[in-house]
């Protein structure tokens, strides 16, 4: 902490929250690199219990799947998802099993706000499309 100055940051008070400062607000760290490193670590803690569960990567589970390639690989009609085939939709996971096979999101908000209402909207219209998909289900995890 001494050799990378957090030590004087503090006693100087150059930082009025040392809290936001660690998660990079005050130190100029982007929004989106923030959101992106959190989304990662929830897709790690997901994917722990995906393999405590008993399944296996790339045999009975894929990471970051697309529509297209579920198509190509299963034989599934994923129009009603992709808009006919004009939107490019990838889950952060897609779990086979013999009743069905699982479309997976996950998210990690630290705060409320419009993103998240956003979000919540597009998963709400996914998963009442994913109704139609025969063989198919949608589940989302948030934290």
């Amino acid at each position: 902490m001494k050799e990378t100055g957090l030590f004087d940051l503090i006693q100087n008070r150059l930082v009025n929250n040392l809290y936001d400062y660690v998660l990079g607000v005050e130190s100029g760290l982007n929004s989106n690199a923030r959101k992106n490193r959190g989304g990662h670590l929830m897709e790690d803690v997901v994917e722990r219990f995906i393999q405590r569960a008993g399944f296996e990567k790339n045999k009975t589970y894929f990471k970051e799947m697309y529509l297209q390639q579920i198509e190509e690989k299963w034989k599934l009609d994923m129009s009603f998802i992709s808009n006919q085939n004009q939107a490019t939709k990838r889950f952060d996971f897609v779990i086979k099993t013999n009743r069905c096979i699982y479309g997976i999101e996950t998210n990690f908000y630290a705060s409320k706000g419009s993103k998240l209402n956003e979000t919540a909207r597009s998963y709400k219209m996914i998963a009442e499309e994913a109704q139609n998909v025969v063989g198919f289900e949608f589940g989302l995890l948030m934290e």
